[in-house]
């Protein structure tokens, strides 16, 4: 039998290599393109610290633009509608639009739902800067990944992209409005024993009208305030505390003729103590603070306040003297103390 000549047999065998070779290129091609424009897409969907971004982030339910604000420090916060924390984070954010508004920030609230849900959501928590639904946006439709705080400079670049508390938040700003961060405040002044207690705007719960605290006193009125310090999880022992005292109260000599009212700080909102005070039987001279209680709280300093307790009660008359000022342990013990 005849075989092929060598010279033959090195060609086809050359040959075959060649595509061999071609078409595993070919694949390593198409594989790098894959991945360049994969990477590229991820990285035009999504906020990365030192991306640019666009002013216009997507469309609202009317059809109009949801725009970054130009010129502005933009804070973004994705929010759950149904998260307590989330709910906290929103109100606080409300104090540092206030506090920085005149310095160029602006916030927006982002939230996942219904036209109604948002509605609802910012009426409920007295929001002052404007929601809107995750699904209108198209310039970042992935930020679903970024729950929390995106902040977005002059230039619109991101320069922060993280989950954070009110504190971090706080000292976030600081650092790019302010140029620097305040860890320790100035002292904060507390309200004392002898002088008068501030004539704040209260809202009573359950309605919508407002009242001053003046319009609440009577002669002999025991004021338990549910500070800014006080953590949600915390309010239920609280008020059991309170309700299994003020069935005492009123036998004692030294308080029998007060009249018990509860105040809640303006962190909290009505849907948060709600369940609390049916679970406890609570109703009637229960209030919210329009604002921050001067000399009680500090809503912008939340972890530095002028009590070491959750829950402070003042011993006021009707002209909002004060004349004492304790814990709710405190009263417990005088009351156990004198029964």
């Amino acid at each position: 039998m005849r075989t092929r000549s060598s010279g033959e047999d090195i060609v086809k065998k050359w040959t075959e290599h060649f595509w061999f070779i071609l078409g595993g290129l070919f694949l390593v091609n198409l594989v790098l393109a894959y991945i360049i424009f994969h990477r590229a897409k991820y990285d035009g969907d999504h906020l990365v610290y030192g991306r640019k971004v666009s002013a216009v982030l997507g469309k609202d339910a009317k059809g109009d633009n949801i725009k970054l604000v130009e010129g502005s420090w933009n804070l973004l916060l994705y929010l759950h509608n149904e998260s307590y924390s989330d709910m906290q984070l929103a109100r606080y954010a409300n104090i540092l639009y206030n506090r920085f508004q005149d310095k160029g920030l602006e916030v927006l609230g982002i939230l996942e739902g219904t036209y109604e849900d948002i509605r609802t959501f910012r009426e409920r928590n007295d929001l002052l800067y404007p929601l809107v639904s995750v699904h209108n946006l198209v310039e970042v439709p992935h930020l679903e990944e970024h729950r929390g705080v995106v902040l977005i400079d002059t230039s619109n670049v991101v320069r922060f992209v993280s989950p954070l508390n009110e504190e971090s938040m706080r000292q976030l700003i600081e650092k790019y409005l302010l140029g620097s961060i305040t860890y320790v405040p100035e002292q904060i002044l507390s309200v004392q024993e002898g002088k008068l207690f501030p004539n704040i705007v209260l809202k009573p719960f359950g309605l919508e009208q407002k009242v001053l605290l003046q319009d609440v006193l009577r002669d002999s009125t025991l004021l338990f305030v549910f500070t800014s310090s006080c953590a949600t999880c915390s309010i239920e022992p609280h008020l059991r505390t309170y309700s299994l005292l003020e069935e005492i109260l009123q036998r004692n000599e030294r308080f029998g003729s007060s009249v018990s009212v509860l105040l809640f700080s303006s962190k909290f909102s009505e849907d948060e103590i709600r369940d609390y005070l049916i679970s406890t039987k609570i109703d009637g001279r229960v209030f919210l603070a329009q604002d921050e209680i001067p000399g009680v709280e500090s809503t912008y300093f939340p972890s530095f306040l002028p009590f070491d307790e959750e829950v402070v009660g003042f011993g006021l008359d009707k002209s909002r003297n004060i004349h004492f000022i304790g814990a709710l342990s405190d009263f417990a013990e005088i009351v156990l103390r004198d029964n």
